[in-house]
Formats: C-alpha cells, sequence, structure tokens
C-alpha cells in the first residue's frame, strides 16, 4: 500500500465513521481487481461529498 492509498483509506473512514484498521486489513487481503474498484467507491464518495459541500458554501454566501 503506497502513501496515496493509505491517505484515501484514512479519509474515507474519518468520513464514514469505519473503522482505519479494518479498511487497511480488507484491503490488504484483497486481489487488485478488488482493490481498484473499493479505490473508485472510496474516490467517488470522497468527491461528491466534497463538492455538495462546496456547492452548499457558495448558496450560503449569495
Amino acid at each position: 500500500m503506497n502513501d496515496k492509498t493509505a491517505k484515501l483509506i484514512r479519509l474515507y473512514a474519518k468520513k464514514t465513521g469505519l473503522s482505519e484498521r479494518v479498511l487497511k486489513k480488507e484491503w490488504l487481503a484483497s486481489d487488485s481487481r478488488l482493490r481498484f474498484q473499493k479505490r473508485q467507491e472510496f474516490f467517488a464518495q470522497l468527491t461528491s461529498k466534497k463538492s455538495s459541500k462546496l456547492s452548499s458554501q457558495k448558496n450560503s454566501k449569495k
């Protein structure tokens, strides 16, 4: 696991309230196809939450 993946898992765990340790164990036990799928899922959920926060902040400033 590289630094970018560790950071992605850490951010995902923080946002969802899941255990970072459990996510990392699952990650290390997964094959490459499942890792790719999880990485896409984590990234999609993190970016959708960030974009919804940004849009709500823009609307509140108006």
